[in-house]
């Protein structure tokens, strides 16, 4: 029942936002090392030409064309040390001649400032690494250079012990009594206008489609006994607005009206103890479309002390690389009117000042490399598809 926090119940939320960073202080320096069955079903409904010139034209990848349906089994690792971590292993996408699906190598980045992205080709063969700005604990928020984002922002507290708490720079408010359960939920853009997260999740474009605001929900479910996540779901928007709703001035209560739309769920099914501590040992992660099903059953193989590792080692000298921090930061994907600075890697990255100053090659450089056969299956790419799908059915 919601209701008033009574002051005990007010310092348990206290006390385990404190022993949910405690806990990602006490793994900063662990490896993880999971198995993913990854399920993916789609019946994609036949984009239009203007749709897909414009999903090309920013440096969006185009999706199949016709159904599919898949499952495969993979292993990926989650490095992480103080102040830098690294997700790689293999991914199943799909490939859009055969929809049958391959395994592509990955490896993705976050440090305290920015992210990046470790590009291959169907060899397995590096040809440019992507690089990006991001607000401080970078790991918090969205990876805009990831390709595959099998670990992305959203899953990292159920995957990598890190605390939810400044998710997307979400504002948690409490609003459970619970005692066996806090429940919190975040509003990207509260009815005032208030923006509370990063700016992609309020892009003005998005606002106007919906016509009114906030769209976006986020609920996350914590257990303060374990002082772990049980889950988070994700709700994009309105699935239904009624007639009377429309052209006129709503108010917070109308909200409470309205049925949302589950876009995404992830959900801790066992736990384990490792060092006195509580960790996800099973997660089921599920996104939901329209045309589109995803379902990564995650389970925990190994947890062990991780070897140092920094950017410098990860890059050989003389890779390209596609550089973006002077685009800014909070963004999904790097923005359109921005040009990444291109330079082959000498072991240090330039200032910013240089990157500002460099000539740089047009935007769609950004993809020119990439095989069109390879979809990735989920978070980034999906989520500019439900955009555009809902574009698309706007205008219909």
């Amino acid at each position: 029942m919601v209701g008033l926090i009574s002051p005990t119940y007010a310092q348990l939320n206290l006390s385990v936002w404190q022993d949910l960073r405690e806990k990602e202080d006490k793994f900063s320096n662990t490896t993880f090392i999971w198995e993913a069955e990854v399920f993916s079903e789609s019946n994609p409904t036949a984009l239009p030409d203007e749709v897909l010139g414009r999903i090309r034209t920013q440096g969006g990848i185009v999706p199949p064309s016709k159904p599919y349906k898949f499952a495969k089994i993979v292993k990926l690792t989650i490095r992480r040390n103080p102040s830098f971590i690294t997700v790689s292993g293999d991914w199943p996408v799909i490939n859009t001649d055969t929809l049958t699906p391959d395994l592509v190598r990955f490896q993705t980045f976050w440090s305290t400032k920015f992210c990046g992205d470790i590009d291959r080709d169907v060899r397995g063969r590096i040809y440019v690494v992507e690089i990006a700005s991001t607000p401080s604990y970078s790991y918090r928020h969205w990876n805009p250079v990831d390709r595959i984002s099998a670990v992305n922002g959203l899953n990292f507290p159920f995957l990598a012990a890190t605390s939810p708490e400044g998710l997307f720079g979400l504002e948690w408010e409490l609003n459970s009594e619970d005692k066996d359960t806090l429940v919190f939920t975040a509003y990207p853009r509260s009815v005032d206008g208030t923006v509370k997260a990063d700016s992609w999740l309020v892009d003005p474009a998005s606002i106007d489609l919906d016509g009114f605001d906030p769209n976006v929900l986020f609920r996350l479910k914590i257990d303060p006994r374990r002082s772990a996540p049980l889950s988070l779901e994700w709700y994009l928007g309105f699935e239904v607005i009624p007639a009377d709703f429309m052209n006129k001035t709503l108010r917070a209560e109308d909200f409470s009206k309205l049925e949302r739309s589950l876009v995404w769920r992830i959900e801790v099914r066992a736990y384990q103890q490792i060092a006195n501590q509580w960790l996800p040992k099973e997660v089921i992660e599920e996104y939901f479309s329209g045309d589109t099903y995803i379902r990564i059953a995650w389970r925990l193989l190994e947890v062990k002390t991780s070897k140092p590792e920094r950017l410098e080692s990860l890059i050989p000298l003389g890779t390209e690389v596609a550089d973006y921090r002077h685009c800014g930061e909070g963004y999904q994907l790097p923005p359109s009117d921005c040009r990444p600075a291109l330079y082959r890697w000498d072991g240090a990255l330039p200032s910013i000042e240089k990157l500002r100053a460099a000539t740089v090659m047009p935007p769609s450089y950004r993809r020119a490399h990439i095989d069109w056969r390879w979809i990735p299956p989920v978070l980034l790419v999906i989520v500019g598809m439900i955009w555009w799908m809902r574009t698309w059915r706007k205008n219909r």
